[in-house]
């Protein structure tokens, strides 16, 4: 009778490890560390040395030609820092991760919006009068990018999906970046984990009118549903933990939770 009642008890724990092992865990994390830079620099305008971290905004535009400008198109660029908690999982552990941007209105147009991991880190400041962090012209106010615009790695991007609209009446949707490929490639998962990334205008050739791009929302947008987030799919626990059960070893169960972005 005991040896039956193990039995018992050993198939129901098998039958819910197979049912953990199907599942996988999927965790949002906002992105609390983001602003944009600014190339425009002519007439009126003086950007180039202006930190935007307090904007409520991530613009990433690029505009029409305009006489006098000190680059064409006066393109606008968002940075951001992963959640430390993304690096938390090592390559093997991650199935899928994707960076996830809110515009509440598209402008974007046949326009894509590409991410690429920064190769210089930089300090997101607070949007002083007197700017205290990035810029298009320096990384922490003071010193000089290799680049105006910001040092990134041009070999190693990847192209958002837009996602579907929520209200054709305004044109509001989220730009997904799956970053999975990146966070497994050694070089990439580094300069993401200890620079950031960017994102651009994937061609910042000027439109022949008006502009194109998107002010996404930032972590300063008041509304915390609006605030960017990544999204990582841990991996399902392999099959062989079942074998670890028929030969006596204890089984820690996996369960399915979805994390509140922290």
């Amino acid at each position: 009778m005991r040896m039956l009642k193990h039995g018992c008890v050993s198939v129901f724990v098998m039958w819910a490890a197979c049912s953990a092992a199907s599942a996988s865990d999927i965790y949002d994390f906002t992105i609390t560390q983001d602003t944009y830079i600014d190339s425009r620099q002519y007439g009126s305008y003086h950007s180039q040395g202006t930190n935007f971290a307090n904007a409520n905004v991530d613009k990433v535009f690029v505009n029409k030609a305009a006489s006098g400008e000190d680059v064409a198109g006066s393109p606008t660029r968002g940075l951001f820092y992963l959640p430390a908690s993304v690096f938390s999982y090592s390559p093997s552990q991650i199935a899928s991760a994707t960076v996830n941007f809110y515009v509440w209105s598209d402008k974007s147009g046949n326009f894509s919006v590409s991410l690429y991991p920064m190769t210089r880190s930089w300090v997101v400041g607070t949007g002083a009068t007197s700017a205290d962090g990035v810029t298009w012209s320096t990384y922490d106010a003071a010193h000089l990018w290799t680049s105006p615009g910001g040092d990134f790695d041009a070999t190693r991007s990847v192209v958002a999906t837009k996602g579907p609209v929520f209200d054709p009446d305004y044109g509001d949707r989220y730009f997904i970046w799956d970053i999975t490929s990146l966070l497994k490639d050694p070089i990439a998962r580094a300069e993401l984990q200890n620079n950031g990334a960017m994102l651009k205008v994937t061609s910042e050739t000027p439109p022949p009118g008006g502009y194109n791009g998107d002010a996404f929302s930032s972590y300063e947008d008041p509304v915390p549903l609006n605030w960017p987030y990544v999204e990582v799919t841990v991996a399902a626990p392999e099959p062989a933990s079942l074998l670890m059960l028929a030969a006596g070893v204890p089984l820690v169960g996996w369960f399915r939770t979805r994390a509140a972005r922290s």
